[in-house]
């Protein structure tokens, strides 16, 4: 019965999660100023791949109910190449978050010098190796464990039940990797933000937005991901036969996320009228005056 449950809240938080981007990504930043903004280009891309993770998640956990109602009618094979898809999209994410979370703490700690070379690196290389990476995973999966496809795993009603005991131990060191990464970066980003704070070092509305839809990623994955798979793990809580219950708490964390952007890119955040303002045309200023 837990299984159905939860199974069915993943199929309406995927549809939510999908639903909500889709509004930001075409009202909120494709139909405002921020598509022009360099700062955005990250969190544009990471809003799509949030609307194809919801699309994709959507898709595997539809499949898994209809192959356990009708196992004669869908082959498990759907099932597999869609939990593939999700996964995929997700490995991409997740180095994506973790980029991000680099490049604000940098903008932070080293406004000047950010504002100097950041501009000098193109965003294509950056992008093609964040899809690069959900490659690599393949590769792990296909060659290194040494899966093979089409699948006949009459026992299996969902994907992670098909994925060889060596490959978990790859994606494990895989997921730490851009999880060490992202809650390090986002880490020394909340703390420098605070200092900023109290220091009373105030900065333009929009880089304050991307840096809190920066910190919202680092804590929605600290809360949705990282907490809940050292229980599971651990088996401090058992869920073996809950159904996907790790997938679905990713998906509520970017359902969550999606409200907290949605309501940060409608809210007007008052810029204060002090000379202590950091924008890009201080910014620029010190740089010029650096070269003279």
């Amino acid at each position: 019965m837990s299984h159905w449950i939860v199974t069915t809240i993943g199929i309406f938080a995927s549809g939510l999660q999908m639903a909500m981007n889709i509004n930001i990504f075409y009202r909120d930043l494709i139909q405002s100023p921020a598509w022009t903004k360099h700062d955005f280009r990250f969190i544009i891309f990471r809003t799509f791949l949030d609307i194809l993770q919801g699309f994709a998640s959507l898709t595997l956990y539809s499949f898994t109910i209809f192959y356990v109602l009708y196992p004669d009618l869908i082959s498990y094979n759907y099932i597999f190449v869609s939990g593939l898809i999700l996964t995929n999209i997700t490995i991409i994410r997740s180095f994506l978050a973790a980029g991000i979370a680099v490049e604000r703490c940098i903008a932070s700690c080293f406004p000047v010098q950010f504002f100097q070379h950041r501009q000098k690196i193109p965003n294509t290389p950056l992008v093609l190796f964040f899809i690069f990476t959900a490659f690599f995973d393949d590769f792990m999966l296909f060659h290194l464990s040494g899966l093979t496809f089409p699948l006949n795993s009459a026992n299996c009603a969902t994907y992670l039940c098909a994925l060889p005991q060596k490959y978990w131990k790859l994606a494990a060191i895989y997921s730490a990797v851009y999880g060490f990464i992202n809650y390090i970066f986002s880490f020394i980003l909340c703390f420098k933000l605070l200092s900023m704070y109290f220091r009373k070092l105030h900065y333009s509305a929009d880089l304050k937005k991307v840096n809190l839809l920066c910190l919202t990623d680092g804590l929605s994955s600290i809360i949705f991901d990282l907490i809940p798979a050292i229980l599971f793990q651990t088996k401090t809580i058992n869920v073996e036969n809950d159904g996907p219950v790790t997938g679905v708490l990713r998906t509520i964390g970017r359902v969550l996320e999606a409200m907290v952007m949605y309501k940060l890119m409608k809210k007007k955040i008052r810029s204060p009228n002090s000379n202590s303002m950091l924008t890009r045309t201080t910014l620029k200023e010190r740089t010029t005056t650096r070269h003279k």
